[in-house]
């Protein structure tokens, strides 16, 4: 599974590029140190700018605990 917390990248007052490089490092070296499962399935997380488009066959949002299946 992959989980992705979406934050807003203005409100971190950041070049994005040096952001995006930075929460890549961050992302690889945080699911290195931890092993997170769901019903045997291994989670990946992921941070990811409210703007880019999750494309994905299916979204549930902890959030709103609702599921949005997403059309081809």
């Amino acid at each position: 599974f992959d989980l992705h917390v979406i934050i807003d990248y203005n409100e971190l007052n950041m070049e994005e590029k040096y952001l995006k490089k930075f929460l890549k490092a961050d992302k690889k070296l945080w699911n290195f140190q931890h092993d997170i499962f769901i019903e045997g399935f291994e989670v990946e997380v992921f941070i990811q700018n409210e703007k880019e488009k999750i494309t994905s066959n299916g979204i549930y949002s902890l959030l709103n605990d609702s599921h949005h299946a997403l059309a081809d």
